[in-house]
């Protein structure tokens, strides 16, 4: 053969392999039930409960949390199971952590694992229940009802449809053109929508009220039906929304799910869920339709319209006497809104009976109305002339809170401080601002809530606490000492502390899950009062600043919280929801005499009293909650103007569209009310023993691709079938992910991957905790090649063989959003040419030979950063920053010709090393107008030392570049381009469904590149090539719970 055939089967291969571990890249990601917790934690030691029905893993410092979850687990068992005929074909494994500070729980349906995190939830749009009893029953509930709803049974969650494209346009030294079509689709094998799983969810067993109906989540439901905004019936399957509107799925769904089961009997639950498990049923409206005779749409209308009417009538009480003050007007620095009047503003914003709808608003009071969706815990400063408080602002999250401070007299509202979202407090001197807010900078990067105070002369923040889980500061009148809620284990206590961070103390003795929230100084510091609840609701203490004298203010079946001392000491402000609606009241201290001081249609939260008396408090709306004044608070005369009827803890209403049943209507066949009098205070399970490695089944994700990379290929050859495999142990310390995938001509795509997660001796010593990978990848290609010899031209089969090994480090660095990995792959790069006959000699067949063509080493390090932020528009529509720099150590042994040795032809390899840098750094801004962005990208990248062969060069075309441009037509050994985009709305709000595909939102982007590749001397400025071009962006779902875009 010549060495121009040789070298051209070398860069066909070099070019083909860069490919190929694209599209694997591509297709690892679709799985998302390969998911893993970002960070995982090595130093814990763990142990394991097992019962009879499951296995309770835990780790050092969890120990009451998962007795108690063992306790209460098999205690629902048999309830759940039974209302859907179903029990799991394992041992459930529940994972108890509390290395967080977070509140969740989380249901692997096709694993039989839940993982449950010990802080009990506080959550501004539910009420207070027992932490331990919700969460478990609820995810035990998700496993046993969709498991009922699964079409492949819990080993094939899905399978896969993908299509593979590629340009026309390639190399004539490479096999075929760079992909332009990557596509993925996936069939699911479940289709149950948000809120019919989390409503179901959230009811559990009716009889056992470990979740109900309380008021708060009345108060979202309600304001949205007084306002004609709910959710329609597609918006309310989906999640993609903000915080509020995800939460309103879950809340409607409960709602519904309790009418369905009220109004058609609860085995209708069940069989809707088996409808569900249909090959057929993509929705879920044919499965309501098929086991209550109406459309689940028709229901859900009907549902609506009697909501609204019952509403309506149920709040016209209020309405005869509504008593809420006045909107608090808030104004962002630098914001044009500043040259309005306030009361002109109120005015044109606010109707006498509520928050108007924004779209009927100026536009210069649609935005005052509308900041933010959550304003909360509003603290006045001690000269009452600024007003701190904490906000979504322009998030879409919760967790997305910042601290702002108000100038009560301009209005102005300046952002302070990112990342707090819960209690603020003053210094005496109104120079400080004292909160809690949760970081990843504490060892091994636990995400927990810590004290921190900011100067507001100095702008400057200070850490007070490390490590000390603590959160709701609030500081003495004599400035010295703070007083804050402490937790471990599921269990919170009070604590103090001065100022400084010295001489911490524990001041209550709680053990066994009681829960304090909010902590608050009187005004002469000697006592402090809080928020007490152990299981549903909460009632009102307080204690001496040393945990003497601890006494109940406000006790009683309804939700009473967030207490604040009138300035002179004698009366509490509080909310409470004794009227079926959360308003705000005051207690005298002497005479325990409790008076309502609002009256209002969503409710009244947190409130905070200045010097005058004058109170400011959180007020929901059906758009959230926004801040409020009552600038003179009265008492409210005596009079029937509560909402109709009651509905707290123990009273909720058996008839109409939010009918929820009641002990009358239980059945017999469990101990209700023993479940319901539950004792958590004494559990006695096995004894616990050291955890031994549980593993998941080994779950199956069949695939069919179409990859038509061969144009010399029948049809039947470019379908490629295969199959995605991955197990991992309960706790994801080790797993495995695999796949395989062969055409009709024995083409494959093989690859395997290991993962491990614990300690690593010698770098767990040192403070380093990587996540480690060892990788395998095997794939081939065939092609007819044609080379010359003498005068003849042979045609042969030659099969192109990469075997490739890895093996990964990750690990954290800086900060959360970083992170920073070192690889090394070994490839062997490999040409099989068949046996092929001479021309000359037809009857001579000459045998197959095999060319190792190259050896190749690379030691890379990637630094990257993705810090994106957080939106319901962040996939197709992102604001923030991704960052991607490596180097690499490339050590090629490159085959370039046979020599004679020891009488025979061997290979002559020639090193070719060298070292490659690349950066490509992408920002992100907010851009113009609200959801409009401007990107702008650089990418560069070098090989450094000398130029190499074309073999090693980057390519900067087609998808992954500049897409005016085929991929092979611009490469070199170095590389520049630039990029810029600018994307904006079509549609903000599709809701269309269409089948499985649910279509959410609809971005147009405008983008324009100037770039090149070369090799050498660079190329002069006007030899940059530029494209500019349109494209579209869907926000879409398939079956509910699959991003499609």
């Amino acid at each position: 053969m010549k060495r121009k055939a040789k070298g051209r089967g070398q860069r066909e291969w070099g070019q083909w392999v860069t490919l190929s571990i694209l599209v694997f890249a591509f297709f690892f990601f679709p799985l998302a039930l390969f998911a893993q917790e970002d960070f995982y934690h090595p130093e814990l030691t763990w142990r394991t409960i097992e019962t009879e029905h499951f296995l309770v893993h835990y780790h050092d410092g969890a120990e009451r949390t998962a007795r108690t979850v063992s306790k209460i687990a098999e205690e629902v068992y048999e309830p759940v199971t039974s209302l859907y005929n179903h029990k799991p074909d394992q041992k459930v494994s529940w994972i108890i952590h509390d290395h967080d500070d977070y509140s969740n729980g989380a249901a692997y349906f096709y694993d039989n694992k839940v993982e449950i995190w010990a802080p009990s939830m506080d959550f501004v749009f539910r009420g207070t229940h027992n932490w331990l009893r919700n969460v478990i029953t609820h995810e035990f509930t998700h496993i046993v009802q969709i498991q009922t709803a699964m079409k492949f049974g819990r080993k094939v969650p899905s399978f896969y449809l993908q299509w593979l494209g590629y340009e026309a346009e390639r190399r004539p030294d490479v096999l075929y053109g760079y992909p332009n079509v990557i596509a993925s689709y996936p069939i699911s094998g479940f289709v149950v929508p948000a809120w019919f799983a989390e409503g179901v969810a959230q009811y559990n067993r009716k009889e056992l009220r470990y979740d109900f109906w309380d008021t708060h989540r009345d108060m979202i439901l309600r304001s949205y039906a007084l306002d004609s905004t709910m959710l329609t019936w597609e918006q309310m399957a989906v999640f993609g929304k903000n915080s509020l509107g995800n939460e309103s799925s879950y809340n409607a769904g409960f709602a519904f799910v309790h009418y369905l089961a009220q109004k058609y009997g609860e085995e209708k639950l069940e069989q809707i869920s088996r409808n569900l498990a249909s090959f057929g049923a993509v929705t879920i409206g044919g499965a309501i339709e098929d086991a209550v005779g109406k459309s689940g749409e028709a229901v859900y209308e009907e549902w609506k319209s009697e909501l609204a009417k019952t509403y309506a009538e149920r709040v016209a009480p209020v309405r005869s006497n509504l008593r809420a003050g006045e909107p608090l007007l808030l104004i962002e620095e630098d914001d044009d809104f500043i040259n309005f009047r306030q009361a002109a503003v109120e005015h044109k914003a606010f109707s006498p009976s509520g928050l108007a709808t924004p779209s009927r608003m100026q536009p210069c009071c649609r935005s005052v109305a509308e900041m933010g969706f959550a304003n909360l815990h509003p603290r006045f400063s001690p000269d009452g002339k600024k007003l701190a408080f904490v906000s979504t602002g322009n998030g879409d999250y919760l967790s997305q809170s910042s601290l702002y401070v108000e100038d009560l007299e301009t209005h102005k509202a300046k952002p302070v401080q990112p990342g707090v979202g819960s209690h603020v407090c003053w210094s005496p001197d109104g120079k400080k601002l004292y909160y809690a807010r949760s970081t990843r900078n504490n060892p091994h990067w636990s995400f927990q809530n810590d004290l921190y105070v900011f100067d507001a002369d100095a702008e400057d923040e200070t850490r007070l606490t490390s490590g000390k889980r603590a959160m709701s500061p609030s500081v003495s009148p004599d400035g010295s000492t703070l007083v804050f809620v402490v937790g471990s284990d599921g269990t919170s206590n009070l604590a103090t502390m001065k100022v400084d961070g010295a001489d911490f103390k524990q001041i209550t003795a709680y053990s066994q899950g009681e829960q304090v929230y909010d902590p608050e100084w009187s005004p002469d510091g000697g006592r402090i009062v809080f928020d007490y609840s152990i299981k549903d609701g909460r009632d009102i203490a307080w204690v001496r600043p040393d945990g003497a004298d601890l006494q109940y203010l406000v006790t009683g079946s309804d939700d009473s919280r967030s207490a604040v001392f009138a300035p002179d000491g004698k009366r509490i402000i509080f909310s409470s929801d004794r009227s079926g609606i959360s308003n705000l009241y005051a207690c005298d201290l002497e005479s325990r005499k409790i008076e309502q001081l609002t009256n209002v249609l969503g409710g009244a939260f947190l409130p905070t009293v200045n010097a005058a008396g004058e109170i400011v408090y959180s007020a929901y709306a059906s758009k959230g909650y926004k801040l409020f004044q009552l600038a003179k608070p009265e008492p409210m005369p005596d009079g029937d103007y509560h909402y109709l009827p009651s509905m707290n803890a123990e009273e909720i209403g058996s008839t109409g569209p939010l009918a929820m049943a009641s002990a009358a209507t239980s059945t017999t066949q469990f101990d209700w009310r023993k479940l319901r009098s539950y004792d958590d205070t004494n559990v006695t399970v096995p004894e616990s023993k050291s955890y031994r490695n549980v593993f998941t089944n080994l779950t199956i994700v069949p695939f069919l691709r179409v990859d038509n990379y061969n144009r010399d290929n029948r049809p039947i050859e470019v379908i490629k079938p295969g199959v995605y495999l991955f197990s991992n142990d309960v706790l994801d310390k080790v797993g495995f992910f695999a796949g395989a995938a062969m055409n009709l001509i024995l083409e494959r795509d093989l690859f395997f991957q290991f993962n491990y997660r614990g300690k690593i001796p010698g770098l767990f010593q040192i403070g380093l905790e990587p996540t480690v990978a060892a990788e395998v990848y095997n794939v081939t290609r065939k092609t007819n090649n044609y080379f010359e010899l003498g005068i003849d031209t042979v045609n042969a089969d030659v099969t192109y063989n990469l075997l490739e090994f890895d093996l990964v480090f990750n690990q954290p660095f800086v900060s959360q959003f970083s992170n920073v990995e070192f690889r090394y792959a070994h490839s062997r790069y490999t040409a099989i040419v068949e046996s092929w006959v001479l021309p000359a000699r037809p009857t001579e067949l000459i045998p197959g030979s095999s060319d190792l063509y190259l050896i190749a080493n690379n030691f890379s390090l990637a630094f990257t950063s993705d810090a994106i932020v957080r939106s319901t528009t962040s996939e197709i529509n992102p604001v923030g920053r991704s960052v991607r720099l490596s180097v690499s150590r490339e050590l090629n042994k490159f085959r370039v010709d046979y020599g004679l040795k020891d009488g025979m032809y061997q290979p002559i390899y020639e090193n070719i090393n060298f070292t490659r840098v690349e950066l490509k750094w992408t920002q992100h801004f907010p851009f113009f107008l609200k959801s409009h962005t401007a990107s702008f990208t650089l990418h560069g990248g070098s090989i450094l030392e000398h130029s190499v062969d074309p073999f090693f060069d980057s390519y900067v075309g087609g998808l992954v570049g500049m897409r005016g441009y085929p991929y092979y037509s611009l490469g070199g050994n170095e590389f520049a381009t630039m990029g810029i985009s600018y994307r904006f709305p079509l549609i903000r709000s599709i809701d269309v469904r269409f089948l499985q595909f649910y279509f959410d939102k609809l971005y147009a982007s405008v983008f324009a590149d100037v770039g090149n590749a070369w090799t050498g001397k660079p190329p002069a400025r006007e030899q940059f090539n530029k494209d500019a071009g349109v494209e579209l962006r869907l926000e879409a779902f398939s079956f509910y719970f699959y991003p499609s875009r």
